[in-house]
């Protein structure tokens, strides 16, 4: 379980899904664009989501707690940053591929 600090916020994210949204931030940020960015807290933390306005002025910070980096898998970062449908941001949305009890989703904040 690692953590995203921006704003002066840390948010807690599983290693696997923040190794993803580095790579979907770096790509929406390398164009200069700001963004919101989304996602479904468990159940056990209230519920509900939550968004954050991600600018290229933004001193953002991928922190992980485990040993080893994530293998990315190309197809969740294109479905992160296909999630921008109707203008909400991008949004974290789970592993294709992976059943959902088996999914990063379960453990997102």
């Amino acid at each position: 379980m690692g953590n995203l600090l921006i704003g002066g916020k840390s948010f807690p994210f599983d290693d696997r899904a923040l190794a993803h949204m580095r790579v979907a931030f770096a790509l929406q940020l390398r164009e200069n664009h700001g963004f919101f960015f989304s996602w479904h807290r468990p159940l056990k933390e209230g519920s509900g989501h939550l968004s954050l306005w991600v600018s290229p002025e933004a001193t953002i910070v991928f922190e992980f707690l485990g040993n080893r980096e994530p293998r990315i898998n190309k197809e969740w970062v294109h479905a992160i940053i296909t999630s921008t449908g109707g203008g909400s941001g991008l949004k974290l949305v789970p592993e294709p591929g992976v059943p959902v009890s088996a999914s990063t989703e379960t453990a997102l904040p």
